[in-house]
């Protein structure tokens, strides 16, 4: 896809599509067809109509190969309401790509409706952004938006009842289609990025699925966490310290109501999440058909880069319930150094974030973080509070601390680097 990326609201819908298409195996960036996107409904793009699975799947994979997502996937769930709990091939296709579809046409719904105050669709989120409603190709993006965001822009927390109100459905939705693949399911396609011709088979499906439960996973932590916070005021107001801002928002990164249920369901699919992208791994090792077709693939992984890609899953996986070593900083034999952290008090109890925020004095952060283990959670390093000056703040908030927060920040992210990089390697 070609954005801008230079311009922030190219960004915007650059992040915004990404995260749609995450699922639907696109790799962003990658170069776009010639020709543009359907946004609105065309001729000859009803529902079944009595037509068979295979006529309706041939329909879609038409539709799809000429970027008209969304009447795609009008014909991808007539097939899957005609196979019912067929199992064949073609409704393996039907349920497959429908999954697909259903989850990236929320990323091409974006023709403007004209009101500025609904949330139902990508469009609207636009539109309360106070975007042109032209140019709004998602593979070319020229649509414009203020710098200065309008009264309407809406809150994270509408942005968050979106995720759970109409994206968290489709993605659930699409879960349970993939899990009626069976391991026999293939079929050669035209992908509309590149219009290349690929085979999609049950390594696929695993690999899309994988990505669905992060997915979930992600948007019910978030929603397990008050982050509501006014965008406009805030993106509009260029002096307020944030010391100011957190007085302002006392409520931000509290839990809420919902967190004791959301967390062990992110927790458990973060785990399924795992378990998928291993046995994605094992189901294309195991073909014995030539890759180069392949929509996901091993081809560019080296044995070791495959075997250290599951040993990496297997840590993260392993550091959602118990404590585990996620750097060691390249010292094996010194433990001393290690980080080690243990997601299961942050899943499996709620936890008051914002009761572990450090006091603020303007935008620098002062004292000692109230609990340095943040719940249990992090198990080493022992010593963020450490204070050798006596000057009752925590050093790694003064001169030289930046450097070690930032490499303390590096070791807690590289299992989920570990994680992302192995996807991005099935994906080149």
């Amino acid at each position: 896809m070609k954005f801008a990326r230079g311009n922030s609201w190219h960004t915007l819908h650059y992040l915004i599509v990404c995260f749609i298409l995450t699922a639907f195996l696109v790799s962003c960036g990658g170069g776009g067809g010639d020709n543009p996107p359907s946004t609105g409904s065309t001729g000859g793009t009803g529902g079944g109509g009595g037509d068979s699975i295979s006529t309706l799947n041939s329909a879609g994979l038409d539709l799809l190969k000429s970027k008209d997502i969304t009447n795609a996937k009008v014909k991808f769930q007539a097939a899957v309401e005609a196979a019912g709990t067929q199992s064949s091939n073609d409704a393996d296709t039907a349920r497959f790509f429908y999954a697909l579809t259903r989850v990236a046409a929320l990323g091409f719904d974006l023709t403007s409706d004209g009101n500025s105050n609904d949330l139902n669709r990508a469009a609207d989120i636009f539109d309360r952004f106070g975007c042109s409603s032209a140019g709004r190709d998602p593979f070319l993006w020229t649509a414009t938006c203020p710098d200065t965001l309008p009264g309407g822009t809406p809150t994270t927390g509408e942005l968050l009842t979106f995720l759970q109100d109409v994206v968290l459905p489709e993605l659930e939705g699409a879960t349970s289609n993939l899990d009626g693949v069976s391991s026999s399911f293939n079929k050669v396609w035209t992908e509309p990025i590149s219009s290349t011709t690929v085979e999609s088979d049950y390594g696929d499906v695993l690999f899309a699925r994988a990505s669905l439960k992060a997915l979930r996973a992600e948007i019910l932590i978030l929603l397990s966490y008050n982050l509501d916070i006014d965008i406009d005021a805030q993106a509009n107001d260029t002096t307020s310290t944030a010391e100011q801002r957190l007085a302002n928002n006392p409520n931000f990164f509290k839990p809420t109501a919902s967190a004791s249920a959301y967390l062990p369901q992110g927790r458990a699919l973060l785990q399924g999440m795992v378990d998928d992208l291993i046995a994605a791994a094992n189901a294309i090792q195991t073909e014995t058909d030539s890759q180069t077709d392949d929509l996901i693939t091993l081809e560019d992984m080296t044995q070791a880069d495959i075997t250290q890609g599951k040993a990496d899953l297997t840590t993260f996986k392993d550091a959602l319930s118990t404590a585990t070593t996620v750097d060691d900083n390249e010292t094996p034999s010194d433990t001393n150094d290690d980080v080690v952290i243990n997601g299961d008090p942050f899943f499996s109890t709620v936890l008051d974030l914002r009761a572990m925020f450090p006091p603020f004095t303007g935008d620098n952060p002062t004292g000692f973080f109230p609990d340095p283990t943040f719940g249990g959670v992090l198990v080493q390093p022992t010593n963020l509070n450490d204070d050798l000056n006596n000057n009752s703040v925590a050093d790694i908030f003064e001169n030289g601390g930046a450097a070690k927060a930032k490499s303390l920040t590096k070791s807690l992210h590289k299992d989920q680097q570990k994680v992302q990089t192995f996807r991005d390697k099935v994906l080149k």
